[in-house]
């Protein structure tokens, strides 16, 4: 089974002329374009990468088979320290890496040289006798590279090396793992975000119970209705039920993430299972990127949904209180449907929109 790697990270700090020179901000003395922070990060994911190939299984050893690096001081000095402590090549500069020729702003320019790097990338994985590709280079364009490949949005941090890998035969390239210098304080940012979270299911989850028993007593005080009403009202306690039974279990699943990563244990591997191509491999792997991910999952395939469910329980309870029993008493689903694309028309323009930049 054929498997190609694109390795790619985002320069360490450099040093500018605003620096003090001193403290955090003193210069690096064997690389000039670097902070001796900057250096010292630029080893430390060296040696964990080298670690990292080292350990890799007989059969999908990673094999480094050349080095792009962006020309300017800082992707080149982090190339330069990476291939030094890997023992291989030396960089080559790529000008199609620079921020110049790839502009920060996106716009045509930028998907046009985004296109033939991606193309360049491809081609190489699949001719050269190794297997994989080493990128250096800045933000946002690093991030560009890896959203194109893999077709999802992945943050790099400054001095983040993330392998991307895909499997001959499958479509499509995922996240394999990721080496930070220093992720701790990323561990506790987002553990106050899962507690956010947390506090948020617990008020829709006691919310929508509430509402339950709402629901279920202006029902029961009116039971005489014709078939099509009594649909509406069963369909809509039972949205709300599944919808407090997601939320709980939210509550729950982001309960499971604040337990400290000291107490993580293992599951012995089974012959039928692989491990999810959504969930990066630890190590070498930092626990922010497990907590990050898992929180992500959680938040789109159990909070959402019970989101939406609680909207279509709105919308049949309103349904439900017109007691329809001609064609013209249904116009509330059909005004739901028109209000949800308008609402979600405004929200995709007026939505947040983050990004890094160097």
């Amino acid at each position: 089974m054929s498997i190609r790697y694109v390795l790619l990270m985002r320069h360490v700090a450099g040093y500018k002329p605003y620096h003090s020179n001193s403290g955090d901000e003193e210069r690096s003395s064997d690389y000039p374009g670097l902070l001796r922070q900057g250096e010292r990060h630029a080893v430390a994911v060296a040696m964990a990468l080298r670690e990292a190939l080292d350990d890799r299984p007989q059969g999908s050893r990673i094999t480094i088979g050349g080095t792009w690096s962006s020309p300017e001081p800082e992707p080149a000095a982090t190339a330069l320290i990476l291939t030094r402590e890997l023992a291989i090549g030396r960089p080559d500069p790529i000008e199609d890496l620079a921020p110049g020729s790839f502009p920060r702003g996106g716009g045509s320019r930028s998907a046009k040289v985004l296109t033939t790097l991606t193309d360049r990338i491809e081609t190489l994985t699949c001719a050269h006798p190794a297997n994989a590709l080493l990128l250096v280079g800045h933000e946002p364009q690093m991030g560009w590279i890896a959203n194109r490949l893999t077709g999802v949005r992945i943050p790099i941090d400054r001095g983040e090396l993330i392998c991307l890998c895909q499997v001959a035969g499958r479509p499509g390239w995922h996240l394999l793992w990721t080496i930070h210098p220093d992720d701790k304080q990323a561990v506790s940012d987002i553990r106050e975000k899962i507690k956010s979270k947390m506090d948020t299911a617990k008020v829709m989850g006691g919310f929508i119970t509430g509402l339950v028993t709402f629901v279920l007593t202006q029902f029961l005080q009116r039971p005489d209705v014709n078939t099509a009403t009594l649909f509406l009202r069963v369909a809509t306690v039972g949205l709300l039920l599944a919808a407090a039974a997601l939320f709980f279990a939210s509550l729950f699943h982001y309960d499971t993430l604040l337990m400290p990563s000291r107490f993580w244990g293992s599951r012995a591997p089974a012959a039928e299972k692989t491990h999810p191509t959504w969930l990066v491999s630890r190590p070498p792997s930092s626990s922010a990127w497990v907590l990050y991910q898992n929180m992500m999952r959680i938040w789109n395939r159990t909070f959402v949904p019970a989101t939406v469910l609680v909207w279509l329980a709105v919308i049949l309870l309103a349904q439900a209180s017109l007691r329809p029993d001609s064609p013209r008493d249904w116009w509330v689903l059909p005004a739901a449907v028109v209000e949800l694309a308008l609402v979600m028309a405004w929200t995709r323009v007026n939505r947040p929109r983050l990004g890094t930049q160097d």
